[in-house]
C-alpha cells in the first residue's frame, strides 16, 4: 500500500467516526428533545428574572433611601400615583393620612382654597387640619358683613378670597401671610428679573405612591414617597389647580436629586393620559402658562448623595453638560472640584440641565405673552414691535366691540 492509500484510508476512517459522532448527538437529542427543550426555558427564565432582579423591577419603593443612587444619578423614570399636593412639606401625619385607602374625594372649587397641602382623602381618627392638608368643601366658607368669603384657617403661607365689588363680579386677591416666601424678593440664578410680579409663589411638594413595573399580587400596601417640583415655583392658582389635576392621577416622575431640607426627592412630573405620557412636563407647563416661574438654582450644600458619583461619571457629565446646559446656571453652587482629578465638576446630571434650559425658554415665551404672573409686566415686551403693535390691535378691537 502506497502512502497516498494510507493517507486516504485514515482520513476515511476519521470521517466515518466522525460521522458516528454527530448521529448519536442527534439522536440524543431527538430522545430526550421535551427535557433540552425544558431546560433551555428554564435558563432563559433564569436570565430574564436576573435582568428584572438587577432593574428592581418587582420592588416598590416606600422611602427615599429605598430608592437607589444609581436611578438618582442615571435619571431613571418612575411611576406612580399622587396622593397628596401641598405648599409646604409634608409632615409625617399628612403622609400617614395620605396613605390610607380613599374613601372620599373631595373637589376642590375653582376660587376658594386654603394652600397650605390638598388632602386626596378623608381619614378616619384623623382631619385634614391635623395633617396640615387643605380641606375644600363644595360649600366653601360663609361670608362675613362685607361680602368677603373668609377661610375658616389661618395657618396656610397664602389665602385666597373672592369679593363682591359694586358691579357683583368676583375679584381673585392673594394675601401674604407671616412667615411666607416671598419670591419676587430674590434673584434666580440664571433667571431673568422679577420686576412687575405682586403674587406669592411656593414651592410645589407632592406625595407619590411608587408603582412597580411589574406588580407582586400579594404585596402590602406602600408608603409614600415625598416629592418636590424641579427648579419651579407655583402661584395659589397653580397650586389648586395641580391638586385638581394630579390628585390620583398616574404620573411618572424622573428623580434628579434628594434635597437634604426639607428631604424631598426634586423631581419633574410628567402625567399620563391613555396609557402614554405628555411630552411637556408639569414643571415646564406651569411656567408656561404664566403661573410659576423658575426658581433658584439648589444650593450644593443641600443636596445629598453627590459625593459617591465616580469621577468617571462626573467627566462624562462634564464633557455633555459643561458647554450646553451649564450656562443657564449662573454661579459656582452646582461646581465641585474632585479630589483626584483637581477639575470642576458638574454636580447635576445633564437632564437637570435640559429642563432648566426648557423651563427657562417657557418663562420667557410667557413673558412675552403677557400670561399668568407676567399680565401686568411691560420689561420684557418694550424692545419687541410686533408684540407691542399685537396688543395694541386687541385693545382697538376690544374698544370697538365696547
Amino acid at each position: 500500500m502506497t502512502p497516498t492509500d494510507e493517507r486516504d484510508a485514515r482520513t476515511q476512517g476519521l470521517r466515518q467516526r466522525l460521522h458516528q459522532h454527530f448521529t448519536n448527538v442527534t439522536h440524543f437529542i431527538d430522545d430526550n428533545l421535551r427535557i433540552i427543550q425544558g431546560a433551555t426555558y428554564v435558563v432563559a427564565a433564569a436570565g430574564l428574572l436576573r435582568v428584572l432582579l438587577s432593574v428592581r423591577a418587582f420592588t416598590r419603593f416606600n422611602r427615599l433611601d429605598d430608592v437607589p443612587v444609581e436611578f438618582i444619578h442615571k435619571n431613571v423614570r418612575l411611576r406612580g400615583v399622587v396622593r397628596w399636593v401641598g405648599t409646604q412639606p409634608p409632615t409625617s401625619l399628612s403622609i400617614a393620612a395620605a396613605s390610607q385607602p380613599v374613601k372620599r374625594v373631595e373637589k376642590i372649587p375653582s376660587v376658594t382654597a386654603d394652600l397650605t397641602g390638598i388632602a386626596g382623602s378623608t381619614v378616619e381618627g384623623h382631619t385634614a387640619e391635623d395633617a396640615g392638608d387643605i380641606v375644600s368643601t363644595a360649600s366653601g366658607p360663609e361670608p362675613n358683613s362685607s361680602g368677603v368669603l373668609q377661610e375658616a384657617k389661618t395657618g396656610g403661607l397664602v389665602h385666597l378670597r373672592t369679593s363682591l365689588d359694586g358691579s357683583g363680579s368676583e375679584r381673585l386677591s392673594c394675601q401674604p401671610q407671616p412667615g411666607g416666601h416671598d419670591a419676587t424678593a430674590h434673584a434666580r440664578g440664571g433667571g431673568l428679573a422679577d420686576g412687575g410680579r405682586q403674587e406669592e409663589l411656593y414651592p410645589l411638594y407632592l406625595l407619590v405612591q411608587h408603582l412597580p413595573v411589574i406588580r407582586v399580587p400579594l404585596q402590602l400596601p406602600s408608603h409614600l414617597l415625598p416629592v418636590s417640583l424641579a427648579a419651579v415655583e407655583v402661584t395659589a392658582a397653580a397650586a389648586a389647580d395641580c391638586g385638581a389635576r394630579l390628585l390620583h392621577q398616574r404620573v411618572w416622575f424622573t428623580p434628579y436629586y434628594v434635597q437634604a431640607a426639607p428631604r424631598v426627592m426634586v423631581c419633574s412630573i410628567t402625567l399620563t393620559t391613555f396609557g402614554f405620557s405628555n411630552i411637556r412636563t408639569i414643571n415646564e407647563d406651569i411656567v408656561r402658562r404664566g403661573t410659576g416661574i423658575i426658581s433658584l438654582v439648589p444650593d450644593a450644600a443641600s443636596i445629598e448623595q453627590l459625593a459617591r458619583h465616580t469621577p468617571s461619571l462626573m467627566e462624562r457629565w462634564q464633557r455633555t453638560a459643561a458647554a450646553r446646559f451649564r450656562a443657564p446656571l449662573a454661579g459656582a453652587a452646582l461646581v465641585r472640584v474632585d479630589d483626584k482629578s483637581g477639575r470642576e465638576m458638574s454636580m447635576l446630571s445633564p437632564a437637570y440641565y435640559k429642563l432648566y434650559d426648557k423651563i427657562k425658554k417657557a418663562e420667557i415665551d410667557a413673558r412675552k405673552r403677557r400670561l399668568g404672573v407676567w399680565k401686568d409686566h411691560e420689561g420684557d415686551t418694550e424692545g419687541w414691535f410686533v408684540v407691542r403693535l399685537w396688543h395694541r390691535f386687541r385693545a382697538y378691537t376690544r374698544d370697538s366691540k365696547s
